[in-house]
């Protein structure tokens, strides 16, 4: 039997197989938005219908119509006086200082934002009743202007969605082909505006990943595969494609979580409970953290600015950095790398598939330190001469300077901007950067790693056995995780313990009805309960895990006093005199999902090693040992400069570092002065 991890990144779709013997295989394929190319990667590996035991998906379909603004035409229906929420949002801006700045268009314009009589208070107690001799004229809108989904959010409707549910069913009546989320359904939490925003976004996207999920459906069905993919979803958990497609924003950090995943399985294998996460790949940079042995969950995830996604997501923060990052020179005469991409089509320069501009990866060739051996096992093979041209025309002449400088430039201008998201993750969330193992995975990771742990004065760098994919491998390793969550808004005194309780209970069977319809059984799933804490005239919450469902008097104690010890520890201070509010609940069910099997140890090769020049700032090009990676034997030490290559990475050891090769085969570097 195989089991099956895919990810599927802006640049490559990484793909790893794993036999029930541990053996794993890799392939890398270029990304498309074709399911098919998929499910071919699949076959490469050579995977048969009748063997394919387990599939999951990692992707950034979701991520990327969101950000390229390519999802469905979107309507949303929300009280009257409410329509403009997406565009007030909250006070914060981006660009602080640029009066000249415009914010970004929301979702869905104000043409498409309507409005219909009805009010709950606070209390869930109905002001205003729906006024349903408006949604006639609502349909007549809809139809006319060929919207395709629509996004129903009503004042305080996570205390009461009865008028929610009505006009859902009215609309379904006449309408049966439209895609309709409910804000008491996708997200039944207070405020306001990141409620709205979260339900449009879900909207907005439901009708995209819908036919992309049917697509991928139809290409596993023209390979024989019957096999159900399972999703990897922002929680860090595996989904339905059903599950999926209904709540597509989930989906938002899909790919990235199950990088962190397989973080926490590598930090517990290596004995090292603090990781930072490092997965740079060829569009993006991604930065993540596991804290005492445990991926550090988060309840605000922003795709962009002004774009919050409310829903339990793992930390990432994400940046415009990667192998394929455009080099450029804005008009004030600046050396800028990134946002924007070549992708893998036609990708860097280096690759000879037409592209001209100057990347990061180009930079790499010009200093030697990718060889056409090394990409994807040879797949994409580098010519130096062509990134030597697009670096030479985009920024060496226009600055004045040999195209080494110009290189040297780039990667150091990248490796800025990743240390920035990694002090975001690490300092400005409490935690010391030097008390944490770096570990540098994607296609490009470890090409940088070494060099952004000196830089922040991190010791130690772990490099994974396939760093290139994975991600893929995270998502193999992934559970099956639904969650579910409930605003309350109470005091936390011991008469609450009831209320609590009986809440619990009601979203632990809201999530036992998710795993009910993917057909496990509730026998099979184990629970975390999380309570959301403040202090009465505070305005945002802090985390709490709680032991079990029991809330008795002794319990709702016992949970004050972590709120408290959990504020001094993340704050700095706590005050026991106040009085605390409990704001939300929120349930995880998990049921074991993707390899639960032990990979088998690396094994020696004896490919040959060689030596090239390279170069290293502050040594010039040196002669550098280039190692392939299955040649280096269980305990075998490797001193820099180096050069680790293997099929979907390569690890770049300045001069001062050395790496040491453990039985699974991940490297343990000591990155030296």
């Amino acid at each position: 039997m195989a089991f099956v991890g895919v990810d599927i990144g802006g640049t490559f779709t990484d793909i790893v197989r794993m036999d029930e013997s541990g053996d794993v295989h890799i392939d890398k394929v270029p990304s498309s938005g074709d399911p098919m190319v998929l499910v071919r990667g699949i076959t490469q590996l050579g995977v048969q219908p009748e063997e394919l035991g387990f599939l999951g998906v990692g992707t950034t379909v979701g991520t990327n119509a969101l950000i390229e603004r390519k999802g469905a035409r979107t309507a949303l229906i929300t009280t009257r006086g409410f329509r403009d929420l997406l565009e007030l949002r909250r006070t914060d801006r981006q660009e602080l200082y640029d009066l000249q700045w415009d914010l970004p268009a929301p979702l869905i314009p104000r043409c498409d934002r309507l409005e219909i009589t009805e009010r709950v208070s606070w209390r869930g107690e109905v002001m205003v009743p729906l006024a349903e001799d408006e949604v006639d004229r609502i349909v007549r809108i809809v139809r006319k202007r060929g919207i395709e989904s629509v996004a129903i959010v009503f004042l305080h409707s996570y205390t009461n969605d009865a008028h929610e549910r009505r006009l859902r069913d009215i609309l379904h009546e006449q309408l049966p082909d439209l895609e309709i989320s409910i804000s008491s359904e996708v997200l039944p939490t207070y405020r306001e505006f990141e409620r709205t925003a979260t339900v449009a976004t879900n909207a907005y996207l439901a009708p995209v990943m819908r036919r992309y999920f049917g697509a991928l459906r139809a290409a596993l069905d023209a390979e024989g595969y019957t096999r159900e993919a399972q999703v990897m979803q922002s929680n860090g958990g595996l989904g339905s494609m059903r599950s999926g497609a209904s709540t597509p924003a989930r989906l938002v950090r899909s790919g990235p979580s199950a990088g962190c995943i397989a973080l926490e399985e590598l930090g517990r294998s290596i004995g090292e409970p603090n990781m930072i996460g490092l997965d740079i790949g060829g569009t993006s940079a991604d930065v993540s953290m596991v804290w005492q042995g445990k991926a550090k969950l988060s309840d605000r995830n922003v795709p962009e600015w002004g774009l919050p996604v409310l829903l339990p997501s793992i930390d990432i923060i994400s940046i415009g950095a990667g192998g394929g990052s455009i080099a450029h020179i804005d008009k004030g005469g600046s050396l800028h790398v990134g946002p924007e991409s070549a992708g893998a089509n036609p990708g860097p320069a280096c690759y000879g598939r037409g592209g001209t501009n100057a990347t990061s990866t180009d930079a790499q060739a010009v200093l030697g330190r990718l060889g056409s051996e090394q990409l994807v096992g040879g797949g994409f093979p580098i010519d130096p001469g062509l990134a030597e041209q697009a670096i030479a025309r985009n920024v060496a002449e226009p600055l004045g300077m040999d195209v080494v400088q110009a290189a040297e430039g780039i990667l150091r201008i990248l490796t800025a901007s990743m240390m920035r998201a990694v002090r975001l993750v690490t300092i400005e969330r409490g935690a010391d950067p030097r008390d944490f193992v770096l570990c540098g995975f994607g296609g490009n990771g470890p090409m940088y790693t070494v060099d952004i742990a000196r830089e922040l004065s991190i010791p130690r760098v772990v490099v994974p056995r396939f760093p290139g994919v994975f991600s893929a491998y995270g998502v193999l390793r992934s559970d099956i995780v639904y969650d579910a969550s409930q605003t309350l808004l109470i005091a936390l005194e011991p008469e609450a313990g009831p209320t609590v309780e009986g809440r619990l209970d009601v979203l632990r069977t809201r999530v036992l009805d998710e795993f009910a319809q993917d057909g496990i059984d509730h026998e099979q799933v184990s629970f975390r309960y999380v309570a959301e804490l403040r202090y009465k005239e505070q305005l945002h919450e802090l985390a709490v895990e709680l032991p079990d469902a029991r809330m008795d008097a002794e319990s709702i104690r016992r949970l004050e006093q972590d709120f408290h010890a959990g504020h001094l520890r993340t704050f700095g201070h706590s005050e026991p005199e106040d009085a605390v509010t409990l704001v939300n609940l929120k349930v995880f069910g998990t049921r074991a999902g993707g390899a639960n099997i032990e990979p088998r140890a690396a094994t020696q090769t004896d490919e040959p090693r060689g030596e090239r020049s390279v170069y290293f700032g502050g040594h010039g090009f040196i002669p550098t040992a280039v190692v392939p990676r299955p040649s280096i034997g269980i305990g075998e030490r490797v001193d820099g400069p180096a050069l680790i290559t293997q099929v979907d990475t390569t690890c770049v050891l300045p001069p001062g570092s050395h790496a040491t090769c453990r039985p699974t085969g991940d490297l343990i570097v000591e990155v030296g002065a």
